[in-house]
C-alpha cells in the first residue's frame, strides 16, 4: 500500500467539530463534503451526499446527523451517526446505516487521518450518552482502522465488543487478470444454461452499460420487484421512498461518471440488470436484478460473470466490493477474494466498559432464550 500523504502542519492541532443535521446541509457543506470524499484514505459512495441524502430525504430518520471534523481549509473528517437506544434509553452513539448502506467506514482526509481519526473519536466519545460508541461494519485491514485503533489508545477507549464478518471482493491480480473460482462442473453447467437461455428465447445475447438511458433505471426497479424480492415486498419498488432514494442515487452517480447500470439482453429482452457504483480506488456492486420466470437458467448469475468480464477489460480499479452477505452462496462461488469488516462498541475506562460487557451479554442471552421459545410455540 503506497505511503499516505504527511499531515500538513496546521492541520494537526486546529481541528474543530461540529454536528450537522442531515436535513440542514448547506450548499457549501456539501462541496466541502464532496471534497473530502473524493480526498479520503478510503472511499465509501454510501456517506458521500450523492447516495447519503437521497437516503435522509426518502427513507428518513429525523435523529441521524453528521458528525464533522473540520479546519478553516476543508472537512477532514465525518460520519453519519444516531443516539443509541437500549430499553427505551440513550445509551451511546453508533454509526447510523439505512436498509440500502453497505458500508460504514468513515471518511477521512488522507492528508490528516491521524489526528483527524483522533479527534473524531474523541468527539464521538465527548457527546455520546452514557459515553458508549458503536461503529458500524468498518473495512478492518486498511488504512481508516489503523488509525482510529492507533486513536483508540491515544483517547483512552477500550473495546467491549468486537464482531468480524468477511464477504467477497473481486481483487485484480497483477497480470490484471481476475479470475473467477468456479470448478470445472459449476463452470460447464453455467455455460450450459447460458446457452439454454439463448435458446429458448432467440436472438442476439448481448451486455450494455445503460447509466443515463432515460427508461433504464424504471426498468432495474420493475425487473427487481417481478421476482422474489417483490413478493417478499423488499423491492426497491415496493415503496414510494425507497423507489425516490434509489432514482435520486442514480441520478447523481450518473451525473458524475460514477454509475455503472449493466443489462444482459437477449434479443430485444432485458433478463437482469446490475446497479454499480465507482467511487475512489474501488468500486461498489449496489443491486442485481433479474427475470424471474427465467430463473431456472439463473440469469442473475451470467449477468454476474459478464459484470466480472467487464470490469477485468473495461475497468481499472484495483477491486470490486460484492457489497453482498457473507453467507451469499451464488457470490462467494464466483469471487475468489475476501474483504474483512468489523463492529465495535467502544467504551472509555476498563471498569465502564467491563460493566457494559456484562449488560450486552445479558441482552444477547436474553435474545437468544426469546428466539427459542417462539420457535418452540411455533
Amino acid at each position: 500500500m503506497p505511503a499516505l500523504p504527511a499531515t500538513p502542519p496546521d492541520v494537526r492541532n486546529d481541528l474543530r467539530a461540529r454536528r450537522l443535521p442531515l436535513t440542514e446541509v448547506t450548499p457549501d457543506d456539501i462541496v466541502r463534503w464532496d471534497r473530502l470524499s473524493r480526498n479520503a484514505a478510503e472511499p465509501n459512495p454510501f456517506f458521500e451526499p450523492a447516495c447519503l441524502l437521497p437516503a435522509v430525504r426518502h427513507l428518513g430518520d429525523a435523529g441521524a446527523s453528521l458528525l464533522v471534523i473540520e479546519d478553516e481549509q476543508a472537512w477532514r473528517a465525518c460520519l453519519p451517526v444516531r443516539t443509541l437506544r437500549l430499553a427505551g434509553r440513550p445509551a451511546g452513539l453508533t454509526t447510523w446505516r439505512h436498509a440500502h448502506c453497505f458500508l460504514g467506514t468513515p471518511l477521512i482526509d488522507a492528508c490528516a487521518i491521524a489526528p483527524a481519526a483522533r479527534a473524531l473519536l474523541g468527539q464521538l466519545l465527548d457527546q455520546a450518552p452514557a459515553r458508549h460508541v458503536v461503529l458500524e461494519r468498518m473495512a478492518a485491514d486498511g488504512p481508516v482502522a489503523n488509525a482510529l485503533r492507533a486513536a483508540m489508545k491515544e483517547v483512552g477507549l477500550t473495546t467491549v465488543l468486537e464482531t468480524v464478518h468477511e464477504r467477497a471482493l473481486l481483487a485484480r491480480r497483477p497480470a490484471g487478470d481476475c479470475p473467477d473460482s468456479l470448478g470445472s462442473h459449476h463452470r460447464r453447467e453455467l455455460n450450459r444454461l447460458g446457452r439454454r437461455l439463448q435458446t429458448e428465447l432467440g436472438g442476439k445475447r448481448s451486455v450494455a452499460d445503460e447509466a443515463g438511458h432515460e427508461d433504464a433505471v424504471d426498468a432495474f426497479l420493475s425487473l427487481e420487484r417481478s421476482g422474489w424480492k417483490g413478493r417478499n415486498e423488499t423491492a426497491l419498488g415496493s415503496a414510494p421512498g425507497h423507489a425516490a432514494f434509489f432514482r435520486e442515487l442514480c441520478r447523481g452517480f450518473e451525473a458524475e461518471g460514477r454509475l455503472q447500470l449493466l443489462t444482459l439482453y437477449m434479443g430485444e429482452r432485458r433478463v437482469a440488470m446490475k446497479c454499480n457504483l465507482y467511487s475512489g480506488a474501488g468500486g461498489f456492486c449496489f443491486k442485481i436484478a433479474y427475470d424471474d420466470e427465467l430463473a431456472r437458467c439463473s440469469p442473475g448469475v451470467q449477468l454476474e460473470r459478464e459484470n466480472m468480464r467487464i470490469f477485468r477489460d473495461e475497468r481499472v480499479e484495483p477491486w470490486q466490493d460484492s457489497c453482498a452477505d457473507p453467507d451469499n452462496t451464488m457470490i462467494n462461488r464466483l469471487w475468489p477474494d475476501r474483504r474483512r469488516f468489523i463492529t465495535v462498541v467502544l467504551a472509555r475506562g476498563v471498569v465502564r466498559a467491563a460493566f457494559l460487557r456484562q449488560g450486552l451479554n445479558a441482552a444477547q442471552t436474553a435474545r437468544t432464550i426469546k428466539r427459542r421459545t417462539a420457535s418452540a410455540r411455533s
